[in-house]
């Protein structure tokens, strides 16, 4: 596509680039201080299969993990401790959005891209900041890289097969981004179609096999049953869809975006402020009704049972909302880079960015706090498990603090615990289904990890994790009396 005005804007681009990794490196100091912070949801899951197997964990085709777990897995081979590994995994991520922001800012000196990739990284998921195991932005971060690398080098020498290469990934990430790329290009074609259009004959093959790549994911995800679960759709999912249009769920939703997602929403009120001041009515009516739509579906699929499901700290709601909250940011920024430099507005986008960066800093504090709490009720169970014997526990979901995140205590209260050392491993489930009825009635060596999957006791890697065979006993504990996460 051809350069838009400001791509190599010199002050603009110098005053992203600073405060880009100045962003980058905050967030790596914070991770590293809640490293058990970010281990509350899916994070958990995968460190216990790295450290377990000595391999990358399943992800579901999810292939970037090639890419994103290469550090911990080599912890694990090399027999360093558990929180070394998870430290490792921190710096994995690090590492992988840093090289992505430098190759934009430094090397392609693409403020567009920079801009993009830097709100991608700080505004859409990080909410759920303590979610550290994700394949969304990793793959949107790369794909704005890859975009920028072939608007800014084309597919001249080395930089094909980078490209190529970036484009695999890209695919064989999480099915949302291919969502997101999709809603992004409409909107793109729609302000640009010449531009597009012409890139798009420039660039064919390269279309055409990136388009042949996502076919083959999509196909794949069908056949895969965790993903196929996901993209299911029945006919009560339409009547629940239609009884939760209603006063209250939307009120709940409104609350939602401005809680789950507030300087992302500062940013379309933006962009939506710039386009009525230039009356770029196509544009704004597009991105409006782009985002609308993808909202009504991400509203049908998530289909909460109850308004307050709808929080912030869910993270697959978030993150099934990506697609939209891409789109803003690419909005937003390819309007800003039709400003001139020096006009108020373009120097307000600096003051505005510094601003947002620093609330969002701000406002991941308060979320680790609470998160933190959570771990702490984590400590009070394994207090109370130690003056107990065996190392294997349920509690009646009756006498369970109903602010515990409970959807992954099966696999984080054994993480966690093990964090002293391997000899100080436990495990601690909610009795609250039928699936957890065989494994406690049986007294056998198995212990369970989700509600469907279980391990033996002897296949633990005892570097890391050490459980005694024989049955689950009851936690005589009571923690209704306990702050923490709001459940999702």
């Amino acid at each position: 596509m051809s350069q838009c005005s400001g791509t190599r804007s010199g002050f603009t681009l110098r005053f992203i680039a600073y405060a880009g990794f100045a962003y980058l490196l905050a967030i790596l100091l914070f991770s590293l201080h809640h490293y058990r912070e970010i281990l509350i949801a899916d994070g958990a899951f995968m460190v216990f299969e790295m450290c377990n197997t000595a391999w990358f964990p399943q992800a579901q085709n999810r292939l970037i993990i090639l890419i994103l777990d290469v550090l911990p897995v080599l912890a694990v081979n090399l027999n360093f401790s558990l929180k070394a590994v998870i430290l490792s995994w921190i710096l994995n991520y690090f590492i992988f959005y840093t090289i992505c922001f430098g190759i934009t800012a430094l090397v392609l000196k693409d403020f567009l891209a920079a801009g993009i990739l830097l709100a991608t990284y700080a505004f859409t998921l990080s909410a759920c900041f303590y979610n550290v195991a994700n394949e969304i932005q990793p793959a949107a971060v790369l794909a704005v890289t890859a975009f920028s690398a072939i608007r800014n080098r084309g597919m001249q020498s080395i930089w094909r097969y980078v490209i190529y290469v970036m484009i695999f990934f890209i695919a064989f990430s999480h099915p949302l981004v291919g969502v997101a790329l999709f809603l992004t290009a409409i909107w793109l074609t729609l302000w640009d179609y010449s531009s597009v259009v012409a890139a798009l004959k420039k660039y064919y093959l390269l279309v055409l096999v990136f388009s042949s790549m996502l076919v083959l994911r999509m196909i794949l995800a069908t056949q895969n049953t965790y993903e196929s679960f996901r993209l299911q759709v029945s006919p009560e999912m339409f009547t629940d869809f239609l009884t939760h249009l209603n006063f209250h769920y939307l009120r709940a939703t409104a609350h939602f975006m401005l809680s789950a997602f507030p300087t992302l929403t500062v940013l379309l009120f933006s962009f939506i402020a710039i386009q009525l001041y230039r009356r770029a009515w196509r544009t704004l009516t597009v991105c409006l009704i782009l985002t609308f739509a993808y909202t009504v579906v991400w509203f049908f699929y998530v289909n909460p049972q109850t308004p307050w499901l709808l929080n912030r700290y869910d993270h697959l709601t978030i993150r099934w909302y990506f697609p939209a909250a891409f789109l803003v940011v690419v909005s937003f920024f390819r309007t800003i880079t039709t400003l001139p430099e020096q006009t108020a507005l373009r120097k307000g986008f600096n003051l505005l960015l510094i601003v947002l960066l620093l609330f969002q800093l701000y406002w991941l504090h308060g979320t680790a706090l609470l998160a933190q709490n959570t771990v702490r009720q984590y400590e009070l169970l394994f207090a109370a498990a130690r003056q107990q014997e065996g190392s294997k526990f349920y509690i009646p979901e009756e006498a369970t603090c109903r602010w515990v995140y409970r959807s992954q205590v099966f696999v984080s209260s054994l993480v966690y615990s093990a964090l002293a050392a391997p000899d100080s491993s436990l495990h601690i489930i909610i009795a609250n289904t039928a699936h957890e009825k065989p494994v406690l009635q049986n007294p056998s060596d198995k212990i369970l990890l989700s509600r469907n999957y279980s391990v033996s006791v002897y296949k633990l890697n005892k570097n890391y994790f050490k459980l005694h065979s024989g049955p689950y006993r009851r936690l005589e504990t009571d923690l209704s009396e306990c702050t923490g996460m709001p459940p999702p």
